[in-house]
């Protein structure tokens, strides 16, 4: 491009340590500094790098054996592979301006991630490609498993609101004039647990003999610059505006059978809203996935979710309707949970706001048809290709207008009315994820961020 170049920047963290390992008991904060510069970065390529390893207590590393369900002696220990254990590592992600200035802050950050990864991400992509940047990202919980018997480099992104707005940054004297990033890892017992083998039934594979913990190391930053000449850099003018997007979070519980959730959203400007569930006692408990969200759960087991409506204002919005998937809740014989369709396409649309031909559903994903089938001879590849079955997340949601410039819910409370199987014998964690679209206006005095 005439008077335009490109150049990428390797940067390491502010906060750098002598040994540079970054752990959940030590150094559990990474700052990265962008500092100002003429230029504009292409957020698309923003990459954290660095090498991933787990240590039990004995400072060995894992002995996953997939083949052996007794866990123990170094065989147990396994990252969430829908989200990769690099992402299952990042609670907390804050971007601010050098003075200080708050742009985004998304807490709960791969929770985030979860809710969306399966419905953006094909099955292919994920034997085929997304095991670049994470090798633990894959089909398979076995195969995670036996990825972190190693340690092993990454390069990964970080998908924030700001980030995937897919607009270029200003970083110089006429934009942001640079920016820091902040993030804050997660504790061993979120971002480690079990991995799960799949021989008809669902069943994990835990090794309590010893503890465990994940480590950061050789961390650094890389993005793209693009630099205009100095003719084209003059002709900008010093003052302006850029439209992105952030990510707010809000926790809540959820216990009835018939459960009712307000929430004081405040924003002007939201574009769509996401809601996950999952039991309390999964949260921060390395003997569970705490980044599985399925149904919500009883004491007893799994209490499908029936209907849904989203009410604004005490008045059904966007739909003037109930989201209904009790008829297709039990197929004949029960012999599998069917695909909430009404409620989970509708949550889709949010996260991807309608742009949403790649997704990971499938009968197997979605129902665990494949799961019974012997591997025989003539279906040799069934589990061997297929993903795990029952994995796709159960997200609420809905995309708030189709035009992205987002619905204000500044003066009227957003409501959630959930009726399903639960029997207020168990607290399941809701989250609620709401992406904003913010105005940013720039000029020499300063800048201010109008919603």
């Amino acid at each position: 491009m005439n008077g335009v170049s490109k150049k990428r920047v390797r940067t390491t963290p502010l906060n750098s340590n002598s040994t540079n390992v970054y752990t959940a008991s030590s150094f559990p904060t990474i700052s990265f500094l962008v500092g100002s510069q003429r230029a504009f970065i292409d957020p698309k390529t923003i990459k954290l790098n660095g090498n991933y390893s787990i240590l039990r207590s004995d400072n060995n590393l894992p002995t996953n054996t997939p083949g052996i369900n007794a866990g123990g002696a170094g065989n147990g220990t396994g990252v969430n592979n829908q989200i990769g254990a690099v992402m299952s590592c990042l609670d907390e992600i804050n971007i601010s301006t050098l003075n200080g200035r708050s742009l985004e802050s998304i807490r709960q950050f791969a929770s985030y991630v979860a809710s969306a990864t399966q419905l953006t991400h094909t099955q292919l992509e994920y034997d085929n490609g997304m095991g670049l940047s994470d090798p633990t990202l894959n089909n398979k919980s076995v195969s995670s498993a036996r990825v972190v018997n190693t340690s092993f480099d990454f390069s990964i992104p970080l998908p924030t609101g700001m980030f995937e707005s897919q607009k270029y940054i200003n970083i110089s004297e006429k934009g942001l004039n640079g920016f820091q990033i902040d993030i804050l890892l997660a504790r061993d017992a979120q971002a480690l647990g079990p991995y799960f083998n799949y021989s008809g039934v669902k069943s994990s594979v835990l090794d309590t003999s010893v503890s465990v913990s994940y480590k950061l190391s050789n961390l650094f930053l890389t993005y793209d610059l693009i630099i205009p000449s100095e003719k084209v850099f003059n002709s900008l003018p010093s003052s302006g505006s850029m439209s992105y997007q952030t990510i707010n979070t809000l926790n809540s519980t959820l216990t009835a059978s018939d459960a009712t959730i307000n929430l004081r959203l405040g924003g002007g400007a939201i574009t769509s809203l996401t809601h996950t569930i999952i039991p309390t006692q999964n949260l921060n408990n390395i003997t569970q996935d705490s980044y599985e969200l399925l149904n919500p759960q009883n004491a007893g087991g799994e209490a499908p979710v029936k209907e849904v409506q989203y009410l604004k204002g005490g008045v059904n919005t966007p739909f003037t309707f109930i989201l209904d998937s009790e008829e297709q809740l039990d197929l004949p014989s029960k012999v599998a949970v069917a695909p909430q369709s009404e409620i989970l396409k509708t949550a889709q649309n949010g996260i991807s706001l309608y742009e949403n031909t790649h997704n990971k559903l499938s009968p197997n994903a979605n129902l665990g048809l494949l799961t019974a089938l012997t591997n025989s001879s003539t279906q040799a590849q069934i589990r061997t290709s297929a993903p795990d079955p029952n994995t796709i997340p159960l997200v609420l949601g809905y995309a708030t207008s189709i035009t992205e410039q987002g619905v204000s819910f500044k003066n009227q409370e957003y409501s959630i009315r959930i009726q399903s199987e639960l029997a207020n014998d168990n607290v399941n964690a809701f989250r609620t994820f709401s992406r904003n679209r913010n105005i940013l206006s720039f000029s020499p005095t300063g800048i201010n961020v109008i919603e």
